[in-house]
């Protein structure tokens, strides 16, 4: 029974037909039997949630080991680098990511054994792919380094707004000096000139009046 329980069989028990101290010695080993069934339990449906979890994220997510192969990658990593989710596992990630931000972020990460953040921008059709790197390193409850992870985050769409805003801004700031620079200039023209005829005036009123249409 010992043997199954160590091969991960917590379902065995051992039958007690006595009160001596084996009899004893097997109600505690039962208890014991018990006790890891439920932490195993509670392990297994803690890891199953939180791979649910990355599984479900947006961002791209690749853990590696301490010799960088890939122990798990999920389906938006997968996609955004063009890898197979099955084939990647338990190969080292420099055979399978060849973008050296990338590369060079989970280096400096699992070397300092610090965060690092960078961004990586490759044109693609139509346009430029913009991507935040997050390269962290894992270390387990004594501080020892046990891998990283790498959070892939996909702000295209975003970069290109941002793009578009700034053009915006640029061309409505230039379309609005001119009218600006030109209702500026006649009635400055009006204020300084108290000679000034009706008509000329009416005409530069009219002008004004046309610019802050264009407005």
């Amino acid at each position: 029974i010992a043997e199954a329980i160590s091969r991960g069989d917590y379902e065995k028990r051992i039958t007690i037909n006595q009160n001596d101290e084996v009899g004893k010695l097997g109600e505690a080993f039962n208890r014991m039997a018990r006790s890891s069934a439920g932490r195993m339990t509670e392990i297994t449906t803690e890891r199953n949630r939180l791979a649910m979890i990355i599984t479900g994220m947006t961002e791209g997510v690749i853990a590696v080991d301490q010799q960088q192969k890939i122990i798990h990658i999920n389906y938006a990593a997968a996609r955004l680098l063009q890898l197979s989710m099955t084939h990647s596992i338990g190969q080292p990630i420099w055979e399978q990511v060849r973008i050296t931000e990338i590369m060079e972020a989970l280096e400096q990460a699992i070397s300092n054994r610090d965060t690092v953040k960078t961004q990586m921008r490759r044109p693609v059709e139509g346009d430029d792919q913009v991507v935040d790197i997050y390269a962290a390193s894992l270390q387990d409850t004594d501080q020892g380094p046990i891998g990283a992870v790498i959070v892939l985050n996909d702000i295209s769409e975003i970069d290109r707004l941002e793009r578009i805003r700034r053009d915006f801004v640029a061309n409505a700031s230039h379309e609005l000096k001119t009218p600006i620079t030109a209702i500026r200039g006649l009635t400055e023209t009006i204020i300084d000139d108290e000679s000034m005829s009706s008509g000329v005036r009416n005409n530069f009123v009219g002008k004004i009046h046309v610019q802050s249409m264009r407005l």
